[in-house]
């Protein structure tokens, strides 16, 4: 789709939980790792600004899941990726730098929802 369609190349961009969180930590990496207690907890702290159910979500997908197919780690990640999916484009920040291409020209754009850096030009 996104070969045949050359507009959707402008609306479609990855993301990557751990520069999500970074952003939504103000710039700060996260200190603890997502896999242990502390890391959860920090995690769902950046989360519920922006999301205050983030902890009953989890919560709830670990109630109805087995820890075989899904660990607190991966519904953060999936929780992290949803919040920077819905934010504003004002709020949207990229990776400093000029995008790359990928093997098809398709650019390659990581974003993240942070507060004080340079916000995406407009069309991007």
């Amino acid at each position: 789709m996104l070969l045949e369609d050359t507009s959707a190349n402008r609306k479609v961009f990855e993301v990557h939980p751990e520069v999500c969180f970074w952003g939504l930590n103000g710039g700060k990496p996260m200190r603890h790792r997502k896999s242990k207690p502390e890391g959860v907890r920090e995690r769902l702290a950046a989360l519920s600004v922006r999301l205050p159910a983030a902890d009953h979500l989890l919560q709830r997908v670990l109630r109805e899941t087995r820890r075989q197919d899904v660990l607190a780690d991966d519904v953060l990640d999936a929780l992290v990726a949803h919040v920077t999916g819905r934010a504003v484009e004002a709020e949207l920040r990229r990776l400093v730098g000029v995008p790359s291409e990928d093997d098809e020209g398709l650019p390659m754009q990581m974003l993240f929802c942070e507060y004080e850096l340079t916000p995406l030009p407009p069309g991007s």
